[in-house]
């Protein structure tokens, strides 16, 4: 339900990551398993300040991304705990806490199945493809 009332009052819930890389505030959406935490993990060494992990939250009104932290996360095969590679990076670097104007927003499709079409998508196609969290 906190998703839904999100959803009504101008936020979306996406599956994602966003960093602050070279004074720019960056969003990537991506269905899961497709290497987003490993690519915050390269991102982070390399000098971006940490704002979200796994929950991309947005508020399309103010076009404003807000800080998430990295969760336990639970599948329902196995229990999978923030990574110990990606806990120790975000002792060093700075996390952000504070709402910021996001810069730009990657939306990017199931890079691990071979059969999937790369037509042209929609934002709504994205918002589909996280529907799940309305549930």
């Amino acid at each position: 339900m906190i998703d839904l009332d999100l959803f009504l009052n101008g936020y979306v819930c996406l599956r994602g990551i966003a960093v602050r890389i070279n004074n720019k505030n960056i969003g990537i959406s991506a269905p899961g398993f497709n290497g987003k935490t490993t690519l915050l993990k390269k991102l982070l060494r390399m000098g971006a300040d940490y704002i979200a992990e796994d929950y991309l939250i947005l508020n399309l009104v103010e076009n404003n991304v807000y800080p998430t932290c990295p969760l336990i996360k639970e599948n329902f095969w196995r229990r999978r705990k923030i990574n110990s590679e990606l806990r120790k990076i975000l002792a060093k670097n700075a996390i952000l806490e504070n709402p910021a104007l996001l810069d730009d927003l990657y939306l990017v499709q199931n890079s691990q199945n071979p059969n999937c079409s790369t037509n042209d998508k929609k934002f709504i196609d994205f918002l589909l493809l996280n529907s799940l969290y309305f549930l």
